[in-house]
């Protein structure tokens, strides 16, 4: 790996990448980091792999966040599209963008409206997942197993 680019630093820049990708208009769409952590929650619940890389979901009274990932976003707060760009042309190998580009698609074939909603509607999502629901009650403050997150209802709109 290369020095100081861990295998989730990389993901997540992928996925950061894939993001400002689908919002389209990078001027009026908030990426903030707590849109961009349930986003990702959002691509990433339901599969394997990729929890294998994400691996440390809490239930947060913000939604299910990554809190590795919430670490790295923080490092990297002053960051633009041109940025991510050329982090990809040095770093990215091919399988980890088409593994992102996969799930980032899946989601939006899902729900294509989601890029759009506010952090506040997405953390409203995720809170609607029975896997934060049963951790966050019973003040589950340790990582929640990725069989949960496999296991549990899938929540895609806000609804009534």
């Amino acid at each position: 790996m290369i020095r100081g680019m861990n295998k989730k630093k990389l993901y997540t820049l992928c996925f950061l990448e894939e993001f400002y990708n689908w919002s389209g208009d990078l001027d009026s769409n908030d990426l903030s980091i707590l849109k961009v952590l349930n986003l990702l929650f959002l691509c990433v619940a339901k599969n394997k792999k990729l929890l294998a890389v994400f691996d440390n979901f809490k239930a947060d009274a913000m939604g299910v966040l990554e809190f590795d990932v919430h670490k790295i976003l923080n490092n990297y707060k002053g960051i633009n599209h041109k940025g991510l760009k050329i982090i990809h042309k040095k770093f990215i190998t091919k399988p980890i963008k088409k593994q992102v580009k996969k799930s980032v698609s899946q989601l939006k074939e899902r729900s294509p409206e989601l890029i759009n909603y506010s952090a506040v509607d997405l953390s409203t999502l995720s809170r609607k997942w029975d896997t934060w629901e049963e951790c966050y009650k019973v003040k589950w403050d340790k990582t929640i197993p990725s069989k949960f997150l496999l296991d549990g209802i899938w929540v895609f709109t806000l609804g009534i």
